[in-house]
């Protein structure tokens, strides 16, 4: 019989807003090591991690997690096919961020939220009976939504608008069956956003971010 893989894929972005913002949008440097599973089921439970004797399936996954550099919570969800050891999936990832600064006479508030769609594929290999480890990437485009406004010296400034930029993802990490049509995972994943075009500036995103994320799947 074969064994459940399945696609966690997920998202965000990596952004630098203006040079009065500050170290949040420093990208850190990050290490990880990815969590190991549970030890191998008994005959009897090995049956219940296996699926039905059929070559492709439906799966439907969630994640939620951490983006290092914006230091804000992100989501992103699939859905797709899995064939063996393969999986094929659309993704979908969000995350938002805001901040504010003001003193004596000036102040600036800024918010966006960056949204992208992809294509993911994923492969898997048996750790365990019941667990195994996953590689993947997606490729697809990004759309950040921004509005800010400022004041300084009695002059106010007030703006929005959105622009779309390339989108390139890898991940990694640990799945581990619970039955047949349900697993859990735990995973790195390292995001590339293209260039946005905010306010006729340019945007330029020329490193990967980290996010740790932990998700669950469905297979049908």
């Amino acid at each position: 019989m074969s064994k459940i893989y399945s696609l966690r894929q997920v998202n965000k972005h990596t952004l630098k807003l203006p040079k009065t913002m500050k170290s949040r949008y420093i990208t850190p440097l990050l290490g990880l090591s990815l969590a190991s599973t549970a030890l191998a089921q008994s005959a009897e439970t090995q049956v219940a991690f296996t699926p039905s004797d059929q070559d492709s399936a439906v799966f439907v996954s969630a994640s939620a997690g951490h983006l290092f550099d914006q230091e804000v919570p992100f989501f992103v969800g699939n859905i797709g096919i899995k064939k063996d050891i393969h999986s094929f999936s659309l993704q979908f990832s969000y995350w938002d961020d805001s901040q504010s600064e003001s003193n004596y006479n000036s102040s600036l508030d800024v918010a966006l939220d960056v949204t992208s769609f992809s294509l993911a594929y994923q492969a898997g290999m048996d750790t365990t009976e019941a667990s195994s480890f996953y590689v993947g990437c997606s490729v697809g485009a990004a759309q950040m939504n921004y509005s800010a406004s400022a004041s300084s010296y009695g002059y106010y400034f007030k703006g929005d608008g959105e622009s779309t930029a390339f989108y390139f993802d890898i991940v990694a990490g640990m799945e581990q069956r619970f039955t047949e049509h349900c697993s859990g995972n735990f995973g790195l994943r390292l995001i590339h956003y293209g260039d946005f075009d905010v306010f006729g500036e340019t945007l330029s995103s020329n490193f990967l971010q980290a996010a740790l994320e932990v998700g669950i799947t469905f297979q049908f």
